[in-house]
Formats: C-alpha cells, structure tokens, sequence
C-alpha cells in the first residue's frame, strides 16, 4: 500500500508544476442608494393567532399531502404616504424534510411528520425566509391595509403521529415604492 501512495504523489508531483496560474484583477464601481422612512406601517393586531384546528393524522396520509388552508390578513395601518408597495417575509425555523414549510414549535407531545405551510392570496408557497411577490397599498395617516395570506398543515413524513401542532413566525414588511 504505500507503494501505490508513493507512486500516485510521484506521478501527480510533475503535473502540478506543469500547471499555470494567472491571477487577474480589475476594479468596478458600488452605489448604494436607498431612503430613510419617517414612519413603518403598524401591524393592527400583534401578535396574530392563526387557529388551524383538529386535522386527523389520516388525513395527512403520505409525504406532500396538506390539509384545507385557514385565510388570515396581516393589517397595517398608517403606512409612510410615499410607500406604494410592500413584501411581506415570514421568518422561523425550516421544518425538516420540507424546507418551504415552519417546523413545529418544540414541546411536550408535539405531533410528528406534519409542519404549517404558508402561502401569500394566489396560492403561492411562501417558504421560511423568502419575501412575498410585491403587494400594492395605500399609505398615509388613517390607512388600513389588508394583506391576505393563509396557512394550512402539510406532511412531511409518510407517517403522521397525532399531538400539538403549532408553530411560529415573526414577519418582516420590505417597503417599496
């Protein structure tokens, strides 16, 4: 065996030197531009509670399958007069064997093979730590702003144990105008 070494470091050896590297290098410039808002938009109801409800195990019963999808409306009011559109980003931890989906919070008899999938008003999955397709709103003081998203349970194990399923995120609003 170190017969075999020997000869492979010998023969690789000369190929190395024979190699060429050239090292290139050039410069372009950065601009950075952006704008410093007076205000935010202000969620009207913090925190939201999405209710899922009963779903039986069964009914998730193999990997993909979900369940209906409960509508909700992050309201926001008194969004900056010069915003006209928003993003909306939910952020939480990645279920594990659905990255696109929330993992389920930990905790004593939790429910197994499940985690909640959110999706934005046509039906598009909005995974973990992606932003949403830009929204259009009306800014100024007084405006109130309905953004309709749902969330529904998906398997994501060909076995599904019954327990609690809930799960959390926080949502981050990228204003554009």
């Amino acid at each position: 065996m170190p017969l075999l070494t020997s000869l492979t470091c010998r023969g690789a050896l000369p190929l190395l030197l024979l190699v060429s590297t050239h090292a290139l290098a050039d410069s372009a410039a950065l601009n950075i531009t952006g704008r410093i808002l007076s205000s935010a938009c202000e969620p009207e109801i913090n925190p939201l509670t999405v209710p899922l409800g009963k779903v039986s195990r069964t009914a998730l019963g193999s990997k993909g399958v979900t369940a209906s999808a409960t509508a909700f409306q992050l309201r926001l009011k008194n969004c900056p007069a010069e915003i006209s559109q928003v993003k909306v980003q939910f952020d939480g931890t990645p279920a594990v064997g659905d990255s696109n989906a929330l993992a389920l919070t930990a905790a004593a008899g939790i429910a197994t093979g499940v985690a909640v999938q959110l999706q934005d008003s046509a039906g598009t999955v909005l995974p973990p730590g992606q932003a949403s397709a830009l929204m259009p709103i009306k800014g100024g003081s007084g405006s109130v702003n309905s953004l309709k998203f749902s969330a529904r349970y998906i398997a994501t194990a060909d076995s599904v144990t019954a327990g609690s399923a809930n799960a959390s995120a926080t949502f981050t609003i990228w204003y554009s105008n």
